[in-house]
């Protein structure tokens, strides 16, 4: 399975997670969250999810399936 499919696959089961965490439960202690963060560029690119917040310490972005309008706007 593509890192990318990994992903989509998490946040389907656990909507609203941030890189950190989406990188941490997919590779522990040796997370990558440069290698999540393209992945999760190109899955935002090809309409495969959805994302909030502003990309800052105080408001991460945050991925969502696509089709969650509800929950991106209760993140906001």
């Amino acid at each position: 399975m593509a890192m990318a499919d990994e992903i989509e696959a998490l946040i389907s089961r656990s909507p609203g997670l941030t890189e950190a965490e989406i990188a941490t439960a997919l590779f522990g202690d040796a997370a990558y969250p440069q290698q999540v963060s393209n992945a999760c560029r190109s899955l935002l690119r090809s309409r495969r999810i959805k994302r909030s917040g502003r990309g800052g310490r105080s408001d991460p972005f945050r991925y969502f399936p696509k089709g969650t309008l509800a929950a991106l706007l209760a993140h906001r």
